[in-house]
């Protein structure tokens, strides 16, 4: 998926201009240039950003940066925020988990191993009620965790994770882009007025 930004709405007109012939300026004291080399070779005579231009291509620059880090933080946030929906729904589970077996129930096996896993003491502390607690009235109980609510965290987890890695990857490719279609804004004013 990547980012979903319309870096023409961070574009603007770029004035620039060139130093007339009879200026004699050398071409080590000319402001940068913007021109391409021409088949490796400096252009004679090339085009000049403006200062305002300069100013405005940076900005330009910068707010499209911060707008790709934006939605790159708001990929991880979304992350973080699906792995604490998971944690406090297992922690839910954890508990019913304890709470079952403390009543003296039987509980499916993966879901003693996930109390086990999540807390040695308080799974000892669960089977020791469990083993007083049991009697004929002992209910058994199914596992709480779905094998397919399971996957589907993973399958979106694993999702948010490769749409960040892409939007990490892409980034210097976007920039470079970015880059290229502001030259193509930049217009050439007349300065011999």
């Amino acid at each position: 998926m990547g980012y979903s930004i319309d870096a023409t709405r961070f574009l603007h007109r770029y004035e620039a201009y060139r130093l007339p012939e009879e200026a004699g300026i050398s071409k080590e004291n000319r402001l940068p240039q913007v021109t391409e080399k021409k088949d490796g070779k400096d252009e004679e005579n090339p085009l000049i950003l403006t200062e305002k231009a300069k100013k405005l291509m940076e900005k330009d620059r910068e707010l499209y940066s911060s707008t790709m880090m934006l939605q790159q933080q708001q990929n991880s946030a979304r992350q973080e925020d699906e792995a604490m929906k998971k944690y406090v729904k297992d922690l839910d589970k954890i508990m019913k988990v304890f709470r079952n077996m403390a009543k003296g129930d039987l509980v499916s096996p993966a879901d003693e191993k996930k109390l086990m896993d999540y807390n040695m003491e308080l799974y000892e502390a669960a089977k020791m009620a469990q083993t007083i607690a049991r009697n004929e009235k002992s209910e058994a109980h199914d596992s709480e965790w779905d094998p397919e609510e399971e996957d589907a965290y993973k399958e979106l987890s694993e999702g948010l994770r490769s749409e960040g890695e892409e939007m990490r990857k892409e980034y210097p490719d976007r920039m470079s882009e970015f880059s290229e279609m502001q030259k193509s804004n930049i217009v050439e004013v007349d300065i011999s007025v």
